[in-house]
C-alpha cells in the first residue's frame, strides 16, 4: 500500500513519514520472506480493502463499510483518550522551567 495520503496534521501522529516509507519497505520485505509477491494495492481506505480481499482470497465476516465505520470510531476513540491524558497529565512548568525554556529559544 504506497502512502497516498498525508498524514493528519493534528500533531497526534506518534509516526514520521520516514517511519511510514520504512513500514512499507519492510511489509515488501515480509511477502517476499514468505515466498508471495505484494500486490501494490491504491485507492480510498474502501478500495484497497476490496482489493485486498479479493486478491487473497480472504472471508468477509461483516459488510467493509460497516468493518471501515466501526475501524474509524475506535480510531477516534483512542485519539480522544491519548489526548484526554495528555491534558491530565500537563502540569504547569515551574519558575526556573519557564526561565530555562526561555532563554534557550
Amino acid at each position: 500500500m504506497p502512502i497516498e495520503f498525508e498524514m493528519s496534521p493534528d500533531g497526534h501522529r506518534p509516526v514520521s513519514e520516514k517511519y511510514r516509507t520504512l513500514s512499507d519497505l519492510a511489509l515488501q520485505d515480509a511477502f517476499s520472506e514468505i515466498g508471495l509477491r505484494p500486490t501494490i494495492v491504491k485507492g480510498t481506505q474502501l478500495e484497497r480493502l476490496k482489493l485486498i480481499i479479493d486478491t487473497y482470497d480472504l472471508p468477509v465476516v461483516m459488510p467493509i463499510e460497516e468493518a471501515l465505520e466501526l475501524a474509524e470510531l475506535k480510531i477516534n476513540k483512542s485519539r480522544e483518550a491519548v489526548a484526554k491524558k495528555i491534558i491530565e497529565q500537563y502540569t504547569e512548568p515551574t519558575l526556573k522551567e519557564k526561565i530555562k525554556i526561555i532563554s534557550t529559544y
